[in-house]
């Protein structure tokens, strides 16, 4: 089978040399070339957060870390932010894969901790 370099379209007919649309002579692909693996991902319940700015703030935290997170809204976009459930006590949830999970919640809890001693700090400075 040969490809097309430009538009990518692929050719089982061996006698074509040249790709019917771009006119570009085709290549055989390289043997080494593998399908793309796809990787499934567990993922894990991080933490509620009550609004989209906390949210992204985590996120940040989080992928600059390395550790990939998703964030979920919990409430009907189109019904301007009505909860989804009324179960639910956040306005999103944060997501991690399952393997990330125990260092995920140990560099949130170190942000979150860095957070608390600044506003004491800035409570110090107020009096």
């Amino acid at each position: 089978m040969r490809i097309c370099p430009s538009c990518g379209a692929e050719y089982v007919d061996d006698r074509r040399r040249t790709c019917a649309d771009c006119g570009v002579p085709l290549v055989y692909p390289p043997e080494d070339a593998q399908e793309p693996q796809v990787e499934y991902v567990d993922w894990k319940l991080l933490i509620g957060v009550p609004n989209l700015v906390v949210g992204t703030m985590i996120l940040g935290v989080l992928r600059q870390a390395d550790i990939p997170a998703r964030l979920q809204e919990n409430t009907i976009p189109v019904y301007g932010g009505v909860p989804s459930s009324p179960f639910r006590d956040f306005w999103g949830e944060v997501y991690v894969p399952e393997r990330l999970y125990d260092l995920a919640r140990q560099v949130v809890e170190e942000y979150l901790e860095g957070l608390e001693v600044s506003e004491a700090a800035e409570g110090d400075e107020g009096e």
